[in-house]
């Protein structure tokens, strides 16, 4: 049960790896497939005479290669708390689920980083024409956008289209633009909601980047602040049954049989001892086509 847990584990507030999804593999490493895009806007004359043969088209395909890493993170539980817990509490899933958001932490900052890089998107990235937070117009919000959207790749693969931002950005840009509501203002009341703006430009839906993090030292007062925190738009193309022949943004490539949940008790520590858990994963955040997505720069004042 406690590996099951760790496998289905999710934070709503972690949106990395519905941005770069998992994708199961076999080996630490090994290739996966880059498909040529020029190959995909030309083909050949495919008229046939009686006696004559078809041309063929140009196919090739190049590799790039993934090295999964190794993450994890324990925690302890002492049978004395076991022994005094009570419906409906649960220690042992209390303990694990401590680990697992450290694992879920980790993993959003890492595909945070790689996200917010507009040079892992192929050339496909350009700043706002005029600021989305202009008093009275809403900037060029809805030209910028749609640009965006028409210049991804979406290649063969079966793929969804997401938006991508931050809170802030969202709270400041999207909600009352007076751009967006201008749109809207005979058909809709109130603020303008992700699933309203994603059917505006043609996405299959838009996320908001909220997780937040501690950058004090152990023992230091808290300072909190977004993991997500540049200034951006992003629309990425999410394969939706990633695989290592997938067209799409970026894949996690996660080793089969990870996360692994271990327990193990250990009667030395305490009076009557206790119990540790231990989840690792093995795991690489990769850009398979970064022109199979848009980033936005500078969209604020």
């Amino acid at each position: 049960m406690l590996s099951t847990f760790s496998v289905m584990y999710a934070n709503d507030e972690y949106i990395g790896e519905r941005l770069m999804p998992a994708v199961p593999v076999d080996h630490r490493s090994n290739v996966y497939t880059v498909y040529p895009k020029r190959e995909r806007f030309n083909f050949p004359d495919d008229t046939l005479g009686q006696r004559s043969r078809a041309n063929e088209v140009d196919a090739s395909r190049t590799t790039d290669n993934y090295s999964v890493k190794d993450y994890g993170l324990m925690n302890f539980l002492d049978l004395d708390t076991i022994a005094n817990q009570d419906a409906p509490l649960n220690e042992m899933l209390d303990l694990l689920e401590a680990v697992n958001e450290g694992i879920a932490y980790k993993r959003e900052v890492r595909i945070a980083t790689i996200v917010q890089a507009s040079g892992n998107y192929g050339g496909n990235t350009g700043n706002a024409a005029t600021k989305w937070d202009t008093a009275n117009t809403g900037g060029t919000i809805i030209q910028d956008v749609a640009a965006a959207n028409a210049a991804i790749w979406k290649g063969h693969s079966p793929t969804r289209k997401i938006g991508v931002t931050t809170i802030d950005n969202w709270n400041s840009l999207f909600i009352a633009n007076p751009a967006l509501l201008d749109k809207i203002k005979y058909t809709q009341r109130g603020i303008i909601l992700p699933d309203l703006v994603a059917s505006m430009f043609e996405l299959d839906e838009i996320l908001i980047a909220r997780a937040r993090s501690d950058s004090a030292n152990s023992g230091q007062t808290a300072s909190y602040a977004r993991i997500w925190t540049n200034d951006f738009f992003a629309i990425l193309s999410v394969a939706t049954r990633p695989s290592l022949r997938s067209l799409h943004f970026g894949s996690t490539f996660r080793m089969n049989g990870t996360p692994l949940t271990t327990e193990w008790f250990d009667p030395a520590v305490g009076v009557r001892g206790g119990t540790y858990a231990k989840v690792a994963v093995s795991e690489d955040h990769k850009v398979v086509a970064g022109d199979a997505g848009y980033y936005i720069n500078d969209c604020k004042t």
